[in-house]
């Protein structure tokens, strides 16, 4: 065994020792934050995404999205390469929600393998939280305006738009893909079902696993809450919906990059939903340009609509927080380690067992 499987395996072991010592003597804390992240779900998320990702499957898989985006194809196609259905798959991403893109990849296809050749680049830019966290959650709750959600949605869009002319501008000229017939009946709905169900439970589950760590982190005495900026950009990392959480005001742009990466608990909704090839760390780093691409958007556009409190935001508060309390830095390193050291393949094989 090389030494740096070796240093993998030992940090893995001695963080899972610490994590099991921490759940022990916080066993009180983690059971209620998990009953909290619970109800966020059967309150917030599931309401939110069962019925965009049930009606983006059926549209999908019966045709329909074929039909509907198809007039936005013929505008779209000699920029943005990508045949009519992919391309509708690609537009429905945009406003479903973080993990619909890749399930609609993946039922592509499931009905036409040769999808398989383009899906890891598509999976970059069909990526995208939904307007209604955005402009609801995120623009009313935390900024009290919808200008701001609307502002944030709009350059996370024009990100993605943008992503997708640079990644298919290599694509051989795509063209419109005829259907014998639309396939809409009772097994398309069933199936439909079936594929959101199954794609709700393990985001739900991801999202229970990473809430249980600013818990721990609040049992070691550093409450991540407590209204930091920094602290609000570390635990949005984490897990993006802390952007609404902490308290405080981050600077639009700031935020706008914050849910166009999504968080490393979104990624690994990717991953467990994904069934194709997907290198995790090609993944992160085309998220992490488009972060950034959509803060630059975002500070063009309020400066353009004279939108001042995104960039009047008090000055950023930036405490040793690394230094004196080292356990939420090494969560969300320890966990983009593991990401990083993940690439996935069809059937679930990792890029060592295929050798």
């Amino acid at each position: 065994m090389k030494i740096k499987d070796k240093l993998k395996i030992s940090l893995l072991a001695a963080l899972s020792i610490i994590m099991a010592i921490m759940l022990i003597l916080d066993s009180k804390g983690v059971s209620q934050a998990v009953i909290s992240c619970t109800g966020v779900c059967l309150n917030s998320l599931i309401p939110s995404l069962f019925g965009y990702m049930v009606l983006c499957t059926m549209l999908t898989q019966s045709g329909l999205g074929d039909l509907i985006f198809k007039p936005l194809w013929y505008i779209f196609r000699r920029v943005i390469r990508l045949d009519s259905r992919m391309f509708s798959v690609f537009m429905m991403s945009q406003i479903a929600g973080y993990p619909v893109g890749v399930r609609l990849i993946s039922t592509l296809i499931a009905q036409n393998n040769n999808y398989n050749e383009i899906s890891e680049k598509c999976s970059f830019f069909c990526y995208n939280s939904g307007p209604a966290f955005i402009v609801g959650m995120v623009g009313l709750t935390v900024y009290n305006s919808a200008l701001a959600g609307m502002l944030i949605f709009i350059s996370c869009l024009l990100s993605n738009f943008i992503m997708a002319i640079f990644f298919t501008r290599k694509f051989p000229q795509q063209r419109h893909v005829s259907r014998n017939s639309l396939e809409l009946g009772v097994a398309t709905v069933k199936s439909s079902l079936m594929s959101t169900g199954y794609a709700l439970l393990a985001v739900c589950l991801s999202m229970i696993l990473f809430n249980t760590v600013p818990e721990l982190i609040r049992c070691v005495g550093y409450d991540m809450t407590d209204g930091k900026i920094i602290n609000t950009i570390l635990m949005s990392v984490w897990e993006v919906t802390n952007i609404k959480n902490s308290g405080a005001l981050l600077p639009l742009p700031i935020a706008a990059a914050l849910i166009s990466f999504g968080g490393l608990c979104v990624i690994f909704q990717v991953i467990t939903l994904c069934d194709h090839k997907l290198n995790v760390g090609k993944f992160i780093a085309a998220r992490a340009v488009s972060a950034l691409l959509s803060g630059g958007i975002c500070f063009l556009l309020t400066a353009a609509t004279g939108y001042s409190p995104a960039i009047q935001t008090g000055s950023i508060y930036t405490p040793g927080v690394l230094i004196q309390n080292p356990i939420a830095a090494v969560c969300i390193l320890a966990m983009t380690f593991i990401l990083l050291s993940y690439r996935k393949y069809p059937g679930g094989l990792t890029d060592k067992s295929r050798s």
